[in-house]
Protein backbone atom coordinates (compact mmCIF):
# COMPACT_ATOMS: atom_id res chain seq x y z
CA UNK A 1 0.00 0.00 0.00
CA UNK A 2 1.43 3.41 -0.92
CA UNK A 3 1.74 6.43 1.31
CA UNK A 4 -0.97 9.03 1.40
CA UNK A 5 -0.20 12.62 0.57
CA UNK A 6 -0.15 13.82 4.22
CA UNK A 7 2.20 10.99 5.16
CA UNK A 8 4.61 11.88 2.33
CA UNK A 9 4.46 15.55 3.30
CA UNK A 10 5.20 14.74 6.96
CA UNK A 11 8.10 12.47 5.99
CA UNK A 12 9.63 15.18 3.77
CA UNK A 13 9.16 17.84 6.45
CA UNK A 14 10.85 15.62 9.03
CA UNK A 15 13.79 14.99 6.69
CA UNK A 16 14.25 18.70 5.95
CA UNK A 17 14.53 20.12 9.44
CA UNK A 18 15.82 18.49 12.58
CA UNK A 19 13.29 17.96 15.32
CA UNK A 20 13.10 19.88 18.54
CA UNK A 21 13.68 16.70 20.50
CA UNK A 22 17.45 16.82 20.03
CA UNK A 23 17.80 20.43 21.15
CA UNK A 24 15.56 19.78 24.15
CA UNK A 25 17.61 16.71 25.08
CA UNK A 26 20.82 18.75 24.91
CA UNK A 27 19.35 21.47 27.15
CA UNK A 28 18.17 18.90 29.65
CA UNK A 29 21.57 17.21 29.65
CA UNK A 30 23.16 20.58 30.41
CA UNK A 31 20.64 21.19 33.18
CA UNK A 32 21.35 17.77 34.64
CA UNK A 33 25.10 18.43 34.60
CA UNK A 34 24.67 21.84 36.21
CA UNK A 35 22.30 20.50 38.86
CA UNK A 36 24.67 17.68 39.74
CA UNK A 37 27.53 20.19 40.00
CA UNK A 38 25.50 22.38 42.38
CA UNK A 39 24.60 19.30 44.40
CA UNK A 40 28.25 18.23 44.74
CA UNK A 41 29.31 21.78 45.62
CA UNK A 42 26.67 21.84 48.36
CA UNK A 43 27.84 18.50 49.74
CA UNK A 44 31.42 19.82 49.73
CA UNK A 45 30.35 23.00 51.57
CA UNK A 46 28.50 20.98 54.19
CA UNK A 47 31.48 18.64 54.49
CA UNK A 48 33.73 21.55 55.43
CA UNK A 49 31.44 22.52 58.29
CA UNK A 50 27.83 23.24 59.17
CA UNK A 51 26.61 25.72 56.59
CA UNK A 52 23.16 26.98 55.68
CA UNK A 53 24.45 27.89 52.22
CA UNK A 54 25.71 24.34 51.69
CA UNK A 55 22.37 22.90 52.82
CA UNK A 56 20.52 25.21 50.42
CA UNK A 57 22.84 24.18 47.57
CA UNK A 58 22.25 20.49 48.32
CA UNK A 59 18.48 21.02 48.34
CA UNK A 60 18.53 23.10 45.15
CA UNK A 61 20.81 20.63 43.37
CA UNK A 62 18.68 17.65 44.41
CA UNK A 63 15.42 19.25 43.27
CA UNK A 64 16.94 20.40 39.97
CA UNK A 65 18.41 16.93 39.35
CA UNK A 66 15.04 15.29 39.97
CA UNK A 67 13.34 17.78 37.66
CA UNK A 68 15.89 17.21 34.87
CA UNK A 69 15.62 13.42 35.16
CA UNK A 70 11.81 13.64 35.09
CA UNK A 71 11.75 15.89 32.01
CA UNK A 72 14.41 13.81 30.26
CA UNK A 73 12.30 10.71 30.77
CA UNK A 74 9.25 12.49 29.36
CA UNK A 75 11.00 13.03 26.01
CA UNK A 76 10.05 9.52 24.97
CA UNK A 77 12.00 6.71 23.39
CA UNK A 78 15.19 7.64 21.59
CA UNK A 79 15.15 7.43 17.82
CA UNK A 80 11.39 7.66 17.37
CA UNK A 81 11.02 10.67 15.10
CA UNK A 82 7.57 10.58 13.55
CA UNK A 83 4.30 9.46 15.06
CA UNK A 84 3.10 6.06 14.09
CA UNK A 85 0.25 5.80 11.64
CA UNK A 86 -2.93 4.31 13.04
CA UNK A 87 -3.45 0.65 12.20
CA UNK A 88 -6.22 -0.29 9.81
CA UNK A 89 -8.99 -2.34 11.37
Amino acid sequence: MSETRPQRRARRRAARKPGRGHARAVRLSQLLLGAATVWVAGVAAVGLGPSDVGAALVLLGAVATMYAIHKYGRLGPEGEREPRAPRAR
